[in-house]
């Protein structure tokens, strides 16, 4: 092997005979090349300065990399069985970049070493000795991009975390530390509020996370970051701090653009705090460093994504103060997603730009009728709303714009609006596991709609009318109905049939049919499927077809031999069913057809799916939606 060469490139492994005459090389890229076991010959390329190792199932790297001091960069990525990195990696000091994906890894000590260091993976403390500790990133100044900082219960003082001078690398642009869950002493509360004080980062952050934190308050630089001149903070997310009883004051942050607040357990109330500074809350502008406070002319005035989940105390969520001349609050939010709160009745009025709204496991429906003054909304989710019975009646006058309306698990539903077809925008609507609702509204309106899924609504009884109006619509799920098919049966012989309105639909490509109207008892169920699906082979744009049977059933519809231009194919709940035929997998497998047959993804004999085999997909739900 020639002494020019600098660059090499492999798709298989190298015999190390091989690497050993490549001893001048500078760029070693081995990615995704199946390797179990780093050679230790590698150690022996003195010149190397760029190692891909990414993408391979090694569980460790040999000592002899940490030989390699011309190193800049080492690349990690999807390393999935690495969990620690060798313990003489601070020898390595000309390292730049290190880079692991999202996963905290296991470091030894003496990262101060690595004082060219510019990328570090997501660092995990420990209790052990040999490992790095948290004072040892004051050494590394040059750090930029996003720092993850895990185990920081092991961090034993507000001191300690000085050292680590996270403010004063400028060059870090999101920063997330994390505390995991252990159980902690009457000390941790202390201790743990002191060492995020001490983790102040540089106020150029645009990115932080704070993540199982078990202080009961935040520090005060999370609350001067909305006083002194900060115009570069765009995502905070507050995750799992639960003892934490009062948010930090983040509405004069004037670049916010996405707040999560998840899981901040000991929350009853999200008070005016949250907006604005004053006496009142206990904490004062700071005027140190010269920095002058901030004049404001709306509150979170570049948010456009909220979200509140898993905070099962909150139970009011409160307007801002009024103030002379007002302030609008929220002007650009247009995502909101409320979850987990089921305490929760009270919330603020008016958010003029919301274009997406989904309220998950909550119990009053009144944030939903306190929202209806949007006319820009697009997409509406509601998932167990409790005590939901009705949809507001300005719903499909105001709505104007809505493309998405989804109805999951709400228990008390009884009914949709009747003029639910004026949303003449509306592209995908879902009702399911609204055991209540007895009737569907005329749909004939709904020209534009492209998906529409109704699921174990035991109540009804009737199909939606108007539906061969739907003339745009390619996804049909009419499922777990059981006593919706009870007027599809034809007159005297107690068969069932594919509705006509169902075969007039010119685009629908993707159909689940069966499983409704069949009596639970396995006795009165028919021994082979119904409807009969021979009818569906009229209908040229099918190409995704669902078989929902029931526990009886002992054998597949032979009609669908027949089906040979299906690209997918869900067979689910056919609970008798020994064995599955072989002539399933080649429904597309003619000699004349240049199309691949079709592939096998199986969980069960009952519960199976068919696809093109290069779009093939393990699941465990029969046939696979793709929006």
């Amino acid at each position: 092997m020639s002494n020019r060469l600098r660059t090499i490139q492999s798709f298989v492994a190298i015999p190390n005979d091989l690497l050993m005459q490549a001893r001048y090389v500078r760029v070693l890229q081995l990615s995704g090349i199946g390797l179990t076991n780093v050679p230790d010959v590698i150690g022996e390329l003195k010149y190397l300065r760029y190692l891909d190792l990414s993408g391979n199932p090694f569980k460790e790297l040999p000592e002899s990399i940490t030989t390699l001091y011309n190193l800049q960069t080492l690349r990690l990525l999807n390393c999935d069985e690495l969990d620690r990195l060798p313990k003489g990696l601070s020898k390595l000091v000309n390292l730049r970049h290190l880079h692991i994906e999202d996963k905290f890894m296991k470091v030894p000590a003496g990262i101060e070493r690595l004082t060219c260091l510019q990328t570090l993976p997501s660092l995990e403390l420990s209790a052990s000795d040999g490992e790095w500790k948290l004072h040892e990133l004051g050494c590394l100044r040059d750090v930029m991009g996003r720092l993850q900082i895990g185990g920081l219960e092991y961090a034993k003082c507000k001191e300690e975390a000085q050292k680590a001078e996270i403010g004063a690398k400028p060059g870090i642009s999101a920063l997330r530390l994390k505390w995991s869950s252990r159980e902690r002493d009457e000390d941790s509360n202390i201790v743990e509020k002191g060492v995020l004080d001490g983790l102040q980062p540089h106020p150029d952050l645009q990115c932080l996370e704070v993540d199982g934190f078990n202080g009961d308050s935040f520090p005060s630089w999370l609350t001067r970051m909305t006083v002194v001149t900060n115009d570069n903070l765009v995502v905070v997310k507050l995750v799992d701090c639960g003892d934490c009883s009062h948010l930090p004051t983040l509405g004069q942050l004037p670049v916010l653009k996405t707040l999560v607040i998840r899981g901040m357990k000991a929350i009853r109330q999200i008070g005016r705090e949250l907006y604005t500074q004053s006496a009142g809350n206990g904490v004062q502008p700071d005027s140190s460093s010269g920095i002058s406070t901030r004049n404001i002319n709306a509150l979170f005035p570049a948010l456009t994504t909220l979200e509140i989940n898993n905070c099962p105390n909150l139970a009011e969520w409160l307007q801002p103060e009024s103030t002379n001349p007002p302030l609008e609050s929220f002007p650009c939010l247009e995502r909101l997603m409320i979850g987990g709160c089921p305490s929760l009745t009270i919330t603020p009025t008016g958010f003029p730009s919301l274009r997406h709204l989904k309220l998950k496991r909550i119990k009053s429906a009144q944030p939903l009728l306190q929202y209806g003054k949007s006319s820009k909304l697009t997409s509406l989710i509601l998932d167990d709303v409790e005590e939901l019975t009705h949809l507001p009646k300005e719903l499909c006058q105001q709505y104007t714009s809505l493309e998405t309306l989804e109805i999951v698990a709400c228990d008390n539903l009884a009914c949709l609006p009747e003029d639910l077809g004026k949303l003449t925008s509306l592209k995908k609507l879902g009702v399911l596991w609204c055991p209540l609702l007895k009737t569907f509204p005329e749909i004939g309106g709904l020209r534009s709609l492209i998906q529409l899924c109704i699921g174990h609504c035991l109540g009804l009884t009737e199909s939606p009318a108007g539906l061969d109006a739907c003339t745009s619509l390619e996804v049909l799920h009419i499922y777990g109905c059981r006593n919706l098919d009870s007027k599809r049966r034809l007159e005297g012989s107690g068969e069932y049939r594919i509705a006509e309105s169902v075969l007039r639909l010119p685009r629908l490509s993707t159909y689940i049919v069966g499983g409704n109207g069949i009596n639970e008892n396995e006795e009165e169920q028919p021994d082979h499927f119904v409807p009969d699906i021979n009818p569906l082979l009229t209908m040229k744009s099918i190409r995704q077809l669902g078989l929902r049977g029931w526990p009886k059933l002992k054998s597949l519809p032979d009609q669908l031999r027949r089906f040979t231009a299906l690209e997918e194919l869900g067979i689910n709940v056919f609970d008798g069913l020994e064995e599955i035929p072989e002539w399933i997998v080649h429904l597309a497998g003619r000699s004349n057809d240049p199309r691949p047959s079709l592939g096998l993804a199986r969980t069960s004999t009952s519960n199976f799916s068919v696809h093109r085999k290069e779009e093939l997909e393990p699941h465990d739900d029969g046939l696979i939606m793709r929006s």
